[in-house]
């Protein structure tokens, strides 16, 4: 529905060889300030994002090669885009010894960040606002205060996500880019300690 009339259904072109007959999917989408629609496909043990814009699909991207590499895909993965239109991932996988961790990956007008031997920067670039700040309320009830977690680390556009490791999510982890260009993820440890 387009606000007049209905439109035509659409099959989105994903790759069949990303584990179709798998049980383990899931699908996230979102539409950017340009309109464009970025849909991400986790099926199995394949991740692939694919944009529409101006009436056509790109070609599909499988998120979860990285170098050449197929990492582990064990949850479903979220999508966001931030505030100037970068893609971000996130999905629990496996290091090569089998140890848990939450992997994330962002992917620029450039195409997808990959392993960075930059990654030594002390603090993330921040992304140029779009929207202007809001003006508070004064009469409304203030924001709670987030307590900062046991551990915080700087990370480029593809890690393993700091204090991840041996974290097994119960569901799908989630993420959030803030207007600062912080990137922010939150998942379920399935129980693995006595505070989830």
């Amino acid at each position: 529905w387009d606000g007049k009339s209905t439109i035509n259904v659409e099959t989105i072109p994903f790759n069949s060889a990303g584990g179709e007959q798998s049980s383990n999917k899931n699908l996230d989408l979102q539409v950017d300030l340009l309109n464009r629609t970025h849909v991400m496909l986790r099926s199995g043990q394949t991740i692939q994002y694919i944009l529409r814009s101006n009436n056509t699909w790109s070609l599909p991207e499988n998120v979860q090669t990285v170098s050449g590499k197929n990492l582990s895909v064990s949850s479903d993965a979220s999508l966001f885009l931030d505030n100037i239109g970068n893609v971000n991932l996130v999905w629990a996988s496996a290091l090569d010894n089998g140890t848990p961790v939450v992997r994330y990956r962002r992917r620029t007008h450039e195409g997808w960040e990959g392993p960075s031997s930059a990654a030594t920067s002390t603090s993330p670039t921040p992304t140029p606002l779009v929207f202007p700040t809001p003006t508070p309320d004064p009469s409304a009830t203030p924001a709670p205060i987030a307590t900062p977690s046991a551990s915080s680390a700087v990370f480029q556009g593809y890690d393993d996500l700091p204090g991840s490791e041996n974290k097994i999510p119960a569901d799908r982890p989630l993420v959030l880019v803030d207007r600062q260009g912080l990137v922010n993820v939150i998942w379920s440890n399935n129980a693995s300690s006595a505070v989830d």
